[in-house]
């Protein structure tokens, strides 16, 4: 159903996409509104942009399901827009004035959470994991709390790992492609048809921000996207038992581990406030150990190790989308890849955090004239 007028629809949104948040660019420009700080823990770029690309992403979607009426099941759509409002509004007060906390925001996130367990029937009963599926089956109570932190913490992760042109933004078009495909083999239209329109509207909005970053997310569109992708695993996996939930959890393992692993970092090694910014993320480590030494040797301005060190975490996300797209409905054989994810992640982390980035994944460096000079070895600043 959704064959040839599926590539017309990401098409025709995606050019939509761009026009709203080319006019938003503008906009914003003109009246001097929300440029994004280029001093703090976590920037890692020296030029103002507008932190609204989140608005014109919430936009383009709501046109697109409002002008698509052959939509599959548009109430439902339209409802899951209704309900990722409180989490897409508290991020864009927090872009617009810089004064919301970390915990306002995650709370938000719950709120849209409950919204959707009551309008979507969002109710997340299993993970697969018997203990766990027993007392969410039982007490729904345990399931009302169980999916709030579980979406919430999915809509946390996609903003923390928001920090380089195109990172979160791609990943999301890779998690969105692989809920149409599944949608498509289970026969869900609704989500089919939502995973499209989500893929065209990203796409645009990464006309602006790849590679050069005219226009970011902020905790509006992160927040929101975030929210999207919880919410819909949730409804993927209650909507059609043969979807394992673990499908779901092996294609957001980068967000979902580098959250938690984070926070781990934050209030065990370092006694400090799992909320607490700082820029020691795996993706910081490959943007200052593996991408940027070369930039300084080779002369290349942030923007385009900014962009590079996303190359990396794309890689990362297509390495969890294919197994999780070949066993979807194999939960064993998705843990085992979630596991070796995990390994993986690790393993990675503990070599850039010491020095010794794998030869396989440096950048390579352009010879000139002469005998090529080491690159200086950066350091990580210290936590702010």
């Amino acid at each position: 159903m959704l064959g040839i007028e599926g590539f017309w629809l990401i098409l025709v949104w995606a050019l939509a996409g761009t026009g709203l948040t080319g006019l938003t660019v503008v906009l914003s420009r003109r009246l001097g509104v929300n440029a994004d700080r280029t001093q703090g823990v976590q920037r890692v770029h020296r030029h103002a942009a507008s932190r609204l690309g989140g608005l014109p992403l919430f936009l383009t979607l709501l046109l697109a399901v409002l002008a698509w009426p052959q939509l599959p099941q548009r109430e439902l759509a339209l409802g899951l827009l209704l309900c990722a409002v409180p989490a897409f509004a508290v991020g864009l007060l927090e872009d617009l004035r810089n004064k919301l906390g970390p915990h306002v925001r995650l709370l938000a996130t719950f709120l849209s959470a409950w919204a959707a367990w009551f309008l979507l029937d969002g109710q997340l009963r299993r993970v697969d994991v018997p203990g766990i599926d027993w007392l969410l089956i039982n007490f729904w109570f345990a399931a009302f709390i169980f999916t709030a932190f579980a979406v919430g913490g999915v809509a946390h992760s996609i903003n923390i790992i928001d920090g380089f042109n195109g990172l979160s933004s791609f990943y999301c078009v890779i998690c969105f492609a692989a809920f149409f495909i599944v949608s498509t083999l289970v026969s869900d239209p609704l989500l089919q048809g939502l995973s499209l329109l989500y893929c065209g509207a990203l796409l645009g909005f990464l006309a602006w921000n790849f590679p050069f970053g005219k226009v970011f997310l902020g905790d509006a569109g992160a927040y929101f996207l975030g929210f999207s992708l919880g919410e819909m695993s949730v409804l993927l996996v209650m909507r059609n038992p043969e979807v394992s939930p673990w499908f779901c959890l092996l294609l957001l393992a980068y967000p979902i581990w580098d959250t938690l692993f984070s926070s781990y970092r934050r209030e065990i090694t370092r006694q400090r406030s799992w909320s607490e910014p700082d820029a020691l993320h795996l993706h910081h480590l490959i943007y200052r150990r593996l991408v940027r030494p070369q930039g300084r040797a080779q002369g290349a301005g942030l923007a385009i190790p900014n962009s590079m060190t996303s190359l990396y975490i794309w890689v990362l996300g297509l390495m969890c989308a294919a197994p999780a797209l070949l066993f979807w409905n194999s939960t064993p054989i998705l843990m085992g890849f979630a596991a070796l994810f995990v390994v993986t992640y690790g393993l990675l982390y503990r070599r850039l955090a010491r020095f010794r980035s794998p030869r396989l994944l440096q950048v390579p460096r352009k010879r000139r004239n002469g005998p090529v000079q080491p690159a200086e070895r950066p350091s990580l600043p210290a936590e702010e």
